[in-house]
């Protein structure tokens, strides 16, 4: 019989969130879109606000936060992901 600890699953879902972040940041590297602050400090922002009042996350109480959080999250390390491409390359120019 095999049991999941809380550690475990959270361990699982770390290692989801950085693949999808790492793909989705390697995909906007290869299309040639550079990084920008103001996408990393707002997007994750306007993340929140979508999942948490435009999709009425707020009536699932908190639930509904951590879903809206952790989507915010996951915007900001996608963008910060693209800031490491972008450095790791003009690094490898010089």
């Amino acid at each position: 019989m095999s049991f999941i600890t809380d550690f475990d699953l959270m361990n699982k879902l770390n290692e989801m969130r950085n693949a999808c972040t790492l793909k989705c940041a390697n995909e906007k590297f290869k299309q040639g879109e550079k990084f920008r602050w103001l996408d990393f400090l707002f997007r994750p922002s306007l993340r929140f606000l979508k999942a948490y009042f435009l999709k009425l996350g707020f009536m699932d109480g908190r639930r509904g936060f951590i879903i809206a959080a952790t989507s915010s999250f996951g915007v900001a390390m996608k963008y910060a992901k693209l800031w490491e491409l972008e450095l790791g390359a003009r690094t490898k120019k010089k």
